[in-house]
């Protein structure tokens, strides 16, 4: 049993920290001589990046979750981003340790699956440190494609009070089922 040990700031150390994007925190070092004093001094500089930063929807409050707070479009083929949330063997890190909400984390599972599915993401190890591929036999072998369009929306179910993606399955070779008519 792991015990989470309290740091100074009141988090966690047993919980995991995600983080989007990065600053750089390079300081410049001054030196300004008056008369007899000479001062040295840290001054950040900024980053190269500053336009490219994701930057937090300030009208949703600070304690929800990451996803909700910077309101991401996650879809399927996002796999950086679902790597983050996936350990080796393949199975998703438990939901306090992500500090996702129950909502952002069913949808983070349910991509998860989609992505496996859809081959992309790669095999993964079993407890022996092998590769897997006995998943891949048979029908499994071949990859499932989804709807981009599709894959964003959500359906509540009004019976289950569950929050589940719907997407638009595709045939296996990636073309729409229906036919097209002149």
């Amino acid at each position: 049993m792991i015990r989470s040990v309290l740091l100074p700031l009141g988090r966690a150390l047993t919980e995991r920290n995600f983080h989007t994007t990065g600053i750089y925190g390079l300081r410049e070092i001054v030196t300004t001589k008056n008369g007899k004093v000479i001062t040295v001094e840290g001054r950040i500089i900024p980053s190269p990046r500053e336009g490219h930063l994701v930057k937090r929807d300030p009208k949703i409050e600070n304690n929800s979750c990451i996803l909700c707070q910077l309101s991401f479009d996650i879809k399927h083929t996002d796999v950086l981003i679902l790597k983050q949330f996936v350990t080796k063997r393949g199975t998703m890190i438990d939901r306090k340790q992500t500090g996702l909400c129950v909502a952002q984390y069913r949808r983070i599972s349910q991509l998860v699956a989609m992505a496996q599915e859809a081959g992309l993401l790669g095999n993964f190890e079993t407890w022996e440190g092998k590769t897997d591929v006995s998943n891949r036999e048979g029908f499994k072998k071949f990859n499932t494609y989804y709807d981009e369009k599709t894959i964003s929306t959500y359906c509540k179910n009004k019976w289950m009070n569950k929050l589940y993606i719907k997407p638009k399955l595709l045939c296996k070779s990636g073309h729409d089922n229906k036919l097209k008519k002149d």
